[in-house]
C-alpha cells in the first residue's frame, strides 16, 4: 500500500475523558449502539470535521453525544489508535473535570448511555484500546 493510501484511510477522531472526583473518581463514558462498536463503552469522541481543530471537535462531540458541555482548559493525553471497518482512526485525546452539576443523558441516537462510572468498572467496561487513558488520567492527578 502506498503512503498516500495509508495517510487516506488513517481517520481523525477527538474526543475528551471528562472525570469527577466526587463521590468517587469516575470517568464519563458512552455506549454506542452502531455500527462495530455497538454495545461498547467508551469515551465520547468522534470525526473531526474538515477546518476543525482537535479540542474544538472533541468539545462538540462531548456536547452532543453526552448533553455535557465543557469549558475551560483541556490536558492534551495523546492519541489513541484503533480499527474500524474499512480502515484505522486515531483519535486524539484530551481530559478535563466535569462542570458542576454536570447530568450527562444521550442526545445522539448512536448513544444510549451516557453516565460517570467509577475508574475499576470503566477499565471492564472501556474499549481495550481505550483503558490507556485511565492510566494516563491517573498519572496526571497524582503529578
Amino acid at each position: 500500500m502506498s503512503g498516500r493510501r495509508e495517510v487516506e484511510a488513517l481517520r481523525r477522531g477527538a474526543g475528551i475523558l471528562v472525570y469527577r472526583t466526587r463521590p468517587e473518581l469516575a470517568v464519563l463514558l458512552v455506549r454506542e449502539t452502531r455500527g462495530a462498536g455497538r454495545g461498547t463503552w467508551g469515551i465520547p469522541k468522534g470525526g473531526v470535521d474538515p477546518g476543525e481543530g482537535a479540542e474544538h471537535a472533541a468539545r462538540r462531540e462531548t456536547r452532543e453525544e453526552t448533553s455535557v458541555v465543557v469549558r475551560g482548559r483541556l490536558a492534551d493525553l495523546g492519541a489513541v489508535e484503533h480499527a474500524y471497518p474499512g480502515g484505522r482512526g486515531r483519535t486524539r485525546v484530551f481530559v478535563a473535570a466535569a462542570p458542576a452539576g454536570a447530568v450527562p443523558r444521550p442526545s445522539l441516537p448512536e448513544v444510549d448511555r451516557a453516565e460517570f462510572v467509577e475508574l475499576g468498572a470503566a477499565w471492564r467496561l472501556m474499549h481495550p484500546e481505550q483503558r490507556a487513558l485511565l492510566d494516563r488520567l491517573l498519572v496526571l492527578l497524582m503529578g
